[in-house]
């Protein structure tokens, strides 16, 4: 494992940035206690600077066909494959977990990929006949838009999985937050994903505290808001987040989920 100092970047509209407000907190080694490296906390304006690049890509992506967004998650599952081992590492860096549970959470998010490679079947919509004379019905699963997710700081990985893959596949845009406890797996992982050559804007990673995720609120840009977290932030997100109508997936002091369903809140 690399001994470097790390420094912690947001990537908006396909670019790393550094945060604009100069804000850092130290970013941690769990085990030792040392710090390792930095993590921005981000302003509210800069958060809206990524949901602003998720939303201009919105139209492109979610028009583009299903099978050519598919591409992208066969080529993230091949990526996180052949790059077991550093995302596992990142993970054990900061998050500060055993060498072996850091693979195989990574293992984990590697199955969850291979589910998010079924989207096309999920689509699938249904057609009703003969709802009154001479008229069928018909249902189509349509993407919605710009989801914002907030990760904790227990399982970088494998909320990433739950989030990201099944959202972008089935047509959105998205703006991810994860713990600033434990930022680097987010990181490398969207290293990974730049080389997959998806398209600018269709992943924002935003890292910050709570003025980061209330800009998500009021923005009009934001269809849905998802958690993994505590209780009170599920109740503070529901709180904010249902004041303006957005769609909300909370998973608040949860033991187990049921995250094959999940692909449920990125469609209708």
């Amino acid at each position: 494992m690399s001994s470097q100092y790390i420094k912690i970047k947001n990537h908006i509209n396909g670019e790393w940035l550094d945060e604009s407000n100069g804000q850092y907190e130290p970013l941690k080694n769990p085990s030792t206690g040392a710090v390792i490296g930095e993590v921005p906390l981000s302003s509210a304006e800069t958060s809206r600077q990524a949901v602003a690049a998720a939303a201009e890509a919105f139209p492109e992506w979610s028009a583009m066909p299903l099978p050519k967004r598919m591409d992208f998650i066969f080529k993230m599952h091949r990526a996180m494959v052949d790059n077991h081992e550093m995302l596992a590492e990142a993970i054990a860096v900061d998050q500060a977990k055993h060498i072996a549970e850091a693979r195989g959470e990574v293992g984990r998010v590697i199955e969850i990929l291979q589910m998010a490679c079924s989207i096309p079947s999920l689509m699938q919509g249904e057609t009703i006949q003969g709802i009154a004379n001479n008229i069928n019905g018909r249902v189509i699963k349509a993407p919605l838009g710009v989801f914002c997710g907030v990760a904790p700081f227990n399982f970088p990985a494998l909320v990433f999985g739950w989030f990201i893959p099944f959202a972008i596949g089935t047509g959105n845009t998205f703006v991810y937050k994860p713990s600033t406890e434990s930022p680097l797996f987010m990181q490398r992982m969207m290293d990974l994903i730049i080389e997959t050559g998806l398209p600018k804007g269709v992943v924002n990673i935003v890292h910050g505290d709570r003025e980061t995720v209330e800009a998500w609120y009021d923005d009009e840009n934001v269809t849905g808001i998802c958690l993994v977290g505590s209780t009170p932030t599920a109740k503070s997100i529901a709180a904010g987040a249902g004041k303006y109508g957005k769609k909300t997936m909370l998973l608040g002091g949860a033991k187990t989920s049921c995250w094959p369903w999940k692909m449920r809140q990125w469609i209708c």
